[in-house]
């Protein structure tokens, strides 16, 4: 039988006749954390070095076609499900990324001007503390799912990093220029849209994350890489204790 999505957060109970059976009711729940942990992000960091791969990020960030490469079928598959499974399909400028060589073989020439300055030297400062940070919250370096839970958290503080200099109109040239690209993107206008539909439906990740960086605020705050750090510091001895 038919029935509609569930909004994030939400149950619905779908009824389905079974001959010989009767009725069978199954309950199905829908997370209100969307993110892809099963994904293996450490395929990325393995292929290619931190800034190009950072640099991958903001060119998918503005839309811009990236098109990988790699000898092996299975570097490749696992490399497009990490790098494309939350992220919208870009449509103009190409990137040609080759994994095996960890280089680019066609680019912009912009891809390490276009995140924030300082946003961009703090992910990459928690990306390159990820097995540390992993081994506070799982089993060990080699955990996959304790990797991919620190990779996804450092790019959601991003975005809450991100949303809060877009409230409060902040002067940094570097942080506006992105924000006024960035705010003609699909990604953008798909974020806006998802907002309005959960107003009637249970806080997302990005929301209950974006309250807690509000209640964390002192009164004087933390600028740059250290409040990013911290930040995120704290959030890893909060999931350690789950």
């Amino acid at each position: 039988m038919e029935a509609p999505f569930p909004a994030p957060g939400r149950t619905i109970s779908v009824r389905n006749f079974l001959p010989g059976a009767g009725i069978e009711v199954i309950e199905l729940c829908r997370p209100s954390d969307s993110r892809l942990e099963h994904v293996d992000f450490e395929c990325l960091f393995s292929s290619l070095s931190l800034r190009l791969l950072l640099r991958v990020f903001a060119s998918l960030l503005l839309e811009r076609r990236v098109i990988f490469t790699a000898e092996k079928l299975s570097t490749l598959s696992q490399c497009c499900h990490a790098g494309g499974g939350s992220v919208e399909l870009p449509v103009e400028e190409v990137l040609v990324v080759d994994l095996g060589n960890s280089r680019f073989l066609r680019q912009v020439d912009d891809e390490d001007s276009i995140l924030p300055h300082k946003l961009q030297s703090a992910l990459e400062q928690v990306l390159e503390r990820r097995r540390q940070l992993a081994c506070e919250t799982g089993e060990g370096p080699g955990d996959t799912a304790s990797l991919s839970v620190v990779v996804s958290e450092a790019f959601v503080r991003f975005f809450v990093e991100v949303r809060e200099a877009f409230r409060k109109a902040v002067s940094s040239k570097s942080l506006r220029r992105f924000l006024e690209v960035f705010m003609e993107t699909q990604m953008f206008a798909g974020f806006l849209q998802e907002r309005e539909l959960r107003r009637q439906a249970l806080r997302g990740l990005f929301e209950v994350r974006a309250q807690e960086y509000l209640d964390s605020l002192p009164g004087s705050e933390h600028r740059g890489v250290n409040k990013f750090l911290k930040g995120l510091g704290s959030k890893m001895k909060f999931l350690s204790k789950k």
